[in-house]
C-alpha cells in the first residue's frame, strides 16, 4: 500500500521510502492470442486502457478468433524505478 512516498509493506522491512523523483508505472494492456500447440503467443494489440483491449478482444472474437488474453505490463520511465518495484 502506499501513502505518498511512503511504502507498507508485508516482507522483511514494513516500511520503505521511495526515492525523490520516484514515477509509478504506466500500465499497458496487451491483447496476445495463445497457440494451444506449442504455447506460442503473439501479441495482436497494445493499449493504455483496458475498456480498449477489452473492445479489441469483442472484436476480434466476432471475427473468429480464439484464445485471446489480456496481458497487464508495467511500464517505467527509469531504470531506478523498475528497481524500487521489483
Amino acid at each position: 500500500m502506499r501513502v505518498g512516498r511512503l511504502v507498507l509493506r508485508s516482507r522483511r522491512k514494513h516500511v520503505m521510502w521511495l526515492p525523490s523523483g520516484y514515477k509509478a508505472p504506466t500500465m499497458v494492456y496487451l491483447v496476445e492470442s495463445i497457440y494451444e500447440g506449442d504455447q506460442n503467443v503473439s501479441q495482436l494489440g497494445g493499449f493504455t486502457t483496458l475498456e480498449e483491449a477489452q473492445a479489441c478482444v469483442a472484436r476480434l472474437e466476432a471475427d473468429s478468433w480464439q484464445n485471446l488474453q489480456i496481458n497487464m505490463i508495467p511500464v517505467h520511465e527509469r531504470l531506478t524505478d523498475w528497481e524500487w518495484d521489483r
